[in-house]
C-alpha cells in the first residue's frame, strides 16, 4: 500500500515518538510510506526516519501560526499523485487531513485522538476534532478510557472508534535489573505543562523532607510548553523552589533530553502524577526499561500497572497522596520491589509490542 502519514512536527513528543514507529514498522511490512509535516525545524527523530529512506514531506510557514491554506494546498498535492491510505496524529493535523480527503474522496482515513478529551480547550476546537472524526473512516485513541469517552459522546461514531495501544522497539530499551535499596534518585519525563502536574509534585516532596528529614534528588526532563495555562504552572513551580531551598537543592531541571534510556537506568523510579493522559511514553518506556513508577490513578494507568502488581498508583489531586507513594517504595522490600519490575517488563512484552501496533493499522488501512 502507498501511505502517507501526517503530524506536525519531527519534535521530541510523545505521539512523535508513536508516529516515527510507526511509519518505521509500515516500512518494514514493505509498504511505500512517506511522511508530511507542516512545522519544521523541530528535528528530534528526523534521522531515524531519514536513515531508513521514508521521504519527508515539509511545508515552510515562516513561522506563521494557525491554520493555512498552503498546508491544505501541499497535503491535497500530495495526495492527488495516488494513495491508498492517509495516518494522521493529533488534532490539527486530523483537520488537514479529513479537509483533504474531502477533496480525494478515494483513500481510507485513519485520525488518532493522542491526548485526552478532558484536556482544557475551546468548543470550537472540540466541534473542528469532530469534524475530523467524521471525514475519517476510523478513529483510533490510545487508550482504552479515551475509546470509551468518545463512543459515548459521539454514539453514531461508536463504531468506527478504537483503540491501539503504543508499540515499542523492545530493542531500543535495555532492561536493568540492579537498582538501589530505596529511592535516592527520582525522574519525571513530559513538558512542563500544566496537566503535568509539577506543583503538587513539589508540594509532595516538601510534605517528603518534613516527614522523613531527607530529599532523594529528582530529575525533569523535557521542554517547557508555551500555553498559558502551562506558563502559569510553570511561574508557580519556580516560586515554590525560591521559597523552600532544601527542595531547590534536590531539584534539577534537565531540559530536552536525546538519550531518555539513561535516565531510566540511572534512575530509581519514574514519577508521573499526570491530572489525565492518553497512554504516556514515559510510563511504558520505564515498564520496558525496568524502572519502577508511580503514576496518577488516572486513565489508562491502572490497566498498565494493575493495582500495586507492576507499579504504585496515587491519587493526583493529593499532595500527600504523591508523598505516600513515593515512602511506600522506598520501603518496599528488595524481592518485592524485583518481581514488580519483571511483571511490568513482562506485561510490557505482552501488550506494547511495536509489531502489534503496527498491524492493527494495517487492519484498519484495508
Amino acid at each position: 500500500m502507498k501511505i502517507l502519514c501526517i503530524i506536525d512536527s519531527l519534535g521530541s513528543g510523545g505521539a512523535q515518538r508513536q508516529m516515527t514507529y510507526l511509519v518505521k514498522g509500515l516500512k518494514k511490512q514493505g509498504h511505500d510510506v512517506s511522511l508530511f509535516i507542516y512545522q519544521p525545524g523541530h528535528n528530534h527523530f528526523r534521522s531515524t526516519i531519514e536513515s531508513i529512506g521514508i521521504p519527508i514531506y515539509e511545508v515552510e510557514r515562516n513561522g506563521r501560526k494557525g491554520f493555512s491554506l498552503l498546508v491544505l494546498w501541499k497535503l491535497y498535492l500530495r495526495l492527488v499523485g495516488g494513495m491508498d491510505g492517509i495516518v494522521s496524529f493529533l488534532p490539527t493535523a486530523n483537520v488537514y487531513a479529513a479537509l483533504a480527503k474531502v477533496m480525494v474522496p478515494n483513500c481510507r482515513l485513519i485520525v488518532s485522538q493522542r491526548t485526552s478529551s478532558v484536556a482544557v480547550t475551546s468548543k470550537v476546537r472540540k466541534w473542528i476534532s469532530c469534524f475530523a472524526y467524521y471525514c475519517g473512516s476510523t478513529v483510533t485513541t490510545n487508550s482504552q478510557t479515551e475509546t470509551d469517552v468518545l463512543r459515548k459522546a459521539l454514539p453514531r461514531l461508536a463504531g468506527k472508534i478504537h483503540t491501539v495501544w503504543n508499540g515499542y522497539d523492545f530493542d531500543e530499551f535495555e532492561l536493568e535489573r540492579s537498582r538501589n535499596i530505596g529511592v535516592r534518585k527520582l525522574l519525571v519525563v513530559g513538558r512542563v505543562a500544566y496537566m503535568k502536574n509539577g506543583l503538587r509534585l513539589l508540594q509532595a516532596l516538601d510534605l517528603f523532607q518534613r516527614r522523613n528529614g531527607w530529599l532523594p534528588y529528582v530529575q525533569w526532563a523535557g521542554r517547557r510548553e508555551t500555553s498559558a495555562h502551562s506558563y502559569k504552572i510553570q511561574m508557580e513551580m519556580d516560586q515554590f523552589l525560591k521559597k523552600h531551598p532544601m527542595v531547590a537543592d534536590r531539584w534539577a531541571w534537565l531540559g530536552e533530553v536525546s538519550n531518555v534510556d539513561q535516565l531510566y537506568r540511572e534512575s530509581d523510579a519514574l514519577v508521573h502524577v499526570s491530572l489525565f493522559e492518553g497512554l504516556p511514553n514515559v510510563v511504558c518506556e520505564a515498564m520496558i526499561a525496568g524502572c519502577p513508577v508511580i503514576a496518577s490513578d488516572v486513565c489508562d494507568h491502572p490497566i498498565l500497572l494493575g493495582r500495586g502488581e507492576r507499579g504504585l498508583l496515587c491519587d493526583p489531586l493529593s499532595h500527600e497522596a504523591i508523598c505516600e507513594a513515593i515512602e511506600r517504595l522506598d520501603s518496599m522490600a528488595e524481592n518485592d520491589r524485583t518481581t514488580m519490575v519483571l511483571k511490568a517488563r513482562e506485561f510490557a512484552e505482552k501488550n506494547l509490542g511495536i509489531e502489534r501496533m503496527v498491524k492493527e493499522y494495517e487492519a484498519f488501512l484495508t
